[in-house]
């Protein structure tokens, strides 16, 4: 049985990969916390970003910089705990079951920031007064 991929998989793969990168890039252009700048950023928070565009599911993204330790947290579903590095989040919300394309991403993906002084909770508690 031949296992090797077919020229037209291979281009596939190929477009999906580039289309996802167009897409995180967008995602990393619109990070505006403290302390944040793209050099922080590394593969693992890319595949985090892929996981919140490629998944319906997903309904959240997050982004902070602990600025003691210099390191760029992405999560998503829910925030980063707060710690005494970070100062502020970065947040990409979307509908519950909707498809992300780079067509419609500046249309579907709402983002914005907020200190960390706010607790999650009450951030969680205007995110659902705005999209539910």
């Amino acid at each position: 049985m031949d296992t090797t991929a077919s020229p037209d998989m291979v281009r596939s793969k190929m477009d999906e990969k580039h289309l996802y990168s167009n897409m995180v890039g967008w995602i990393q252009k619109r990070i505006m916390i403290t302390g944040y700048c793209s050099s922080l950023w590394k593969e693992e928070h890319s595949i985090t970003a892929i996981e919140f565009l490629s998944e319906p599911s997903t309904t959240s993204l997050f982004a902070s910089v602990n600025r003691v330790s210099n390191e760029l947290i992405v999560c998503k579903n829910k925030p980063p705990l707060p710690s005494a590095g970070v100062k502020d989040v970065a947040f990409f919300v979307r509908y519950e079951g909707c498809s992300i394309t780079l067509s419609n991403i500046s249309a579907v993906v709402q983002f914005g920031t907020f200190a960390i002084k706010q607790t999650a909770a009450s951030v969680f508690k205007i995110m659902e007064k705005v999209f539910y």
